[in-house]
């Protein structure tokens, strides 16, 4: 089995004494693989604030459609260039290998299904039809699905006889996506009154601006709640596995690490997405990006603070829920005053009804083997996506999904780094 992971890195915990009392210190000293050159950011022209719906939903059906473009150029970008990387090292690939990167492949797609389905559930009314809609055509179990026909693709000797082959086998089918997306956002639009739809807490109507605003807040939150609460059990699954008292081995750090990382990219991907549809979102990433990753001068990002948490003591857990809460007030402030919401102060993370990115259908799907059930799912507890402990049943599956993420990242314009190291 491939192990791509290897080249991203993460929160590297390091022990300094081998006694379970003694505090687990996540060590920022990690090497770093410079990633090939990203293509610019692309923004889009909604006017946060501007109240006049006809033209905001103009806008919005633009821009959507544009969105769709980008994310189906950059996913055969990916696919492709991990195609062309595989065959350079497997001239001769076996049924096994070739499997293993059709796993690979299942999550990239997957990856970028949750990027645009972070899209997708800003507008009101999108969870009952859009984003199922957009998350079968990527990833759902149907024959015409992107996923599948990507997998009887790479099932297929016709294609696997060379990388070229494959990499222009797979680019046709990911060249119709932007065509049936667009189709399904104009049947979304044209049967759906997102702007009368659009309204607050109260059922007051509000401007479809700022309800999308607010659920960029919402996202973050059920993003962040998420991760919070699934910390403290996948780390405790994985440094102490059935309660054991001895000291975690080196290897089964690096694991914890690699996972940690991974989960906290795939946050910032998530808000990135949502917030990539506003006009300016890179100045608010750049904004934002120190705060869930640090750097030199920032030892108080989300990213620093779980690089010092107390594994293995008493308040391990209640040290995890204060690190995303007090991340959760700090990233809000710049949001609100990106989108032109009022700025809040102190407000405590969610702990309840949070929801999960994908709908049931994908969740329940056998999508979910890949993360050894980490999607979320309605009929096992609710975990945050991939974040699972203490094996992955399909580690090349996890690889794909994590490298669209981080290459999203870098094109989002996220400055990812750890303590001034590079995160990938």
């Amino acid at each position: 089995m491939d192990n791509r992971s290897k080249r991203r890195n993460a929160f590297h915990p390091s022990l300094t004494e081998a006694k379970l009392e003694e505090r687990l210190v996540l060590n920022a000293g990690v090497s770093a693989v410079t990633p090939p050159p990203a293509p610019p950011p692309v923004y889009s022209n909604i006017l946060v604030g501007h109240a006049v719906a006809g033209q905001t939903v103009r806008a919005l059906r633009v821009n959507y459609a544009h969105e769709a473009r980008v994310e189906a150029l950059l996913l055969r970008n990916v696919v492709g260039r991990e195609i062309t990387q595989f065959y350079a090292s497997h001239p001769s690939p076996t049924a096994q290998q070739l499997s293993n990167l059709s796993a690979s492949v299942q999550g990239t797609v997957d990856s970028a299904a949750l990027g645009l389905t972070s899209q997708a559930a800003l507008l009101p009314a999108s969870s009952t039809r859009l984003v199922p809609e957009i998350q079968s055509t990527l990833v759902g179990t149907a024959a015409n699905s992107l996923s599948s026909r990507l997998n009887t693709i790479l099932s297929s000797t016709r294609y696997t006889a060379s990388a070229t082959q494959l990499v222009t086998g797979i680019s046709q089918q990911i060249a119709m996506l932007p065509n049936t997306l667009t189709s399904e956002l104009n049947n979304f639009f044209n049967t759906t009154n997102v702007s009368r739809l659009a309204v607050n807490s109260s059922g007051q109507q509000i401007p479809l601006s700022q309800y999308m605003a607010d659920q960029v807040i919402s996202e973050l939150g059920d993003s962040l709640g998420t991760l919070s609460q699934t910390f403290p059990t996948v780390a405790n699954a994985m440094l102490f596995p059935n309660g054991v008292t001895t000291a975690p081995s080196q290897q089964t750090l690096a694991a914890f690490d690699q996972q940690a990382a991974n989960a906290l990219a795939t946050a910032a991907m998530q808000i990135g997405s949502s917030l990539s549809l506003f006009s300016g979102s890179g100045n608010v990433i750049s904004q934002i990006s120190p705060l869930l990753f640090g750097s030199t001068t920032n030892p108080t990002s989300l990213a620093s603070v779980l690089q010092s948490l107390p594994f293995g003591s008493a308040n391990f857990t209640s040290a995890v829920s204060n690190a995303f809460n007090t991340a959760f007030d700090d990233l809000i402030n710049p949001i609100d005053s990106f989108l032109g919401l009022p700025v809040t102060t102190n407000v405590p993370l969610p702990t309840t009804g949070l929801t999960s990115p994908f709908s049931s259908q994908v969740s329940t799907s056998s999508l979910a083997s890949g993360f050894n059930n980490g999607l979320p799912s309605v009929t096992t507890t609710t975990g945050f996506v991939g974040f699972v402990g203490p094996t992955l049943t399909n580690s090349n599956f996890y690889d794909g999904f994590n490298n669209m993420a981080q290459v999203e990242n870098e094109i989002l314009g996220y400055q990812n780094t750890v303590g001034g190291m590079p995160l990938s």
